[in-house]
């Protein structure tokens, strides 16, 4: 089995067992906040603002996030104790 295709089948793997969230209740919220750190010339992406939003609540139980860009989620993660893999 090549790399990508061991890679393909462990993402489809940790896929299958996961749920999906709802994001529209965090989508304003993260559009003004991502305008306001453009502002203070600290960019960040529209969808890391809604996965920043949602990474902090406390109403939902997160257990670990699948992402490629985890130094902007390191801080929330760590306190949350969210893996990131």
């Amino acid at each position: 089995m090549s790399r990508s295709s061991e890679w393909l089948h462990r993402f489809k793997k940790i896929c299958s067992k996961s749920k999906l969230l709802d994001d529209s209740p965090y989508r304003l919220s993260a559009f003004e906040k991502t305008l306001q750190q453009s502002e203070a010339r600290q960019p960040i992406s529209l969808v890391d603002s809604v996965m920043l939003l949602m990474l902090e609540d406390k109403n939902i139980r997160i257990g670990a996030i699948l992402t490629f860009n985890d130094r902007d989620f390191t801080n929330v993660c760590y306190s949350k104790g969210i893996e990131q893999l």
